[in-house]
C-alpha cells in the first residue's frame, strides 16, 4: 500500500463528501424537515471537528476498501462502489437514528438514503482517480 497515495485519495474523498454534505445540508436543504414534530428548534450539536473527522474516516474507509479489496482505480467504478456503499452507510445510519432516539422521524431514513448515496458517488470517483493514477 501507496501511503502517500492513500493519503491523497483519502482526502479527495473528504473533499467530495465534505463538499457536497455542505451543498445539501446547508446551503440547498437547510430546513429539511426530518426531526419530531414536538421539537421547538434544532438539536444538533454542529461540533465542526467532529463533522471534518468523520468525513475524513468515511474517506479513509472508502479508500481502504477500493484500494486493498476491490481493486478499484476508474472514476465509473469508483462511483458505482460509491453509491452502493453511500446507500447502505445512510440507511443504516438514519435506521440508527429514528430507532434509538427520539429527535429523528422515519424521514431522516428517506433523506440520509437518497444523500448518502450521492455523496458517497462522487466521493468514491474521486477516489478511484487517485487510486487509478501510475506511480
Amino acid at each position: 500500500m501507496n501511503a502517500q497515495k492513500t493519503l491523497l485519495a483519502t482526502l479527495a474523498g473528504f473533499v467530495g463528501l465534505f463538499g457536497l454534505g455542505y451543498i445539501i445540508y446547508v446551503l440547498l436543504f437547510p430546513g429539511i424537515s426530518i426531526t419530531t414534530g414536538d421539537l421547538q428548534e434544532a438539536t444538533a450539536r454542529n461540533y465542526f471537528p467532529g463533522i471534518i473527522l468523520f468525513e475524513i474516516l468515511y474517506g479513509l474507509l472508502l479508500t481502504i476498501i477500493f484500494q486493498q479489496w476491490a481493486g478499484i482505480k476508474t472514476f465509473n467504478g469508483g462511483l458505482k462502489a460509491g453509491a452502493v456503499i453511500g446507500l447502505l452507510l445512510g440507511l443504516c445510519m438514519g435506521l440508527w437514528l429514528f430507532s434509538t432516539t427520539t429527535l429523528y422521524s422515519i424521514n431522516i431514513v428517506w433523506w440520509y438514503g437518497i444523500t448518502f448515496p450521492i455523496r458517497f458517488a462522487v466521493a468514491g470517483g474521486l477516489i478511484g482517480i487517485i487510486l487509478g493514477r501510475s506511480k
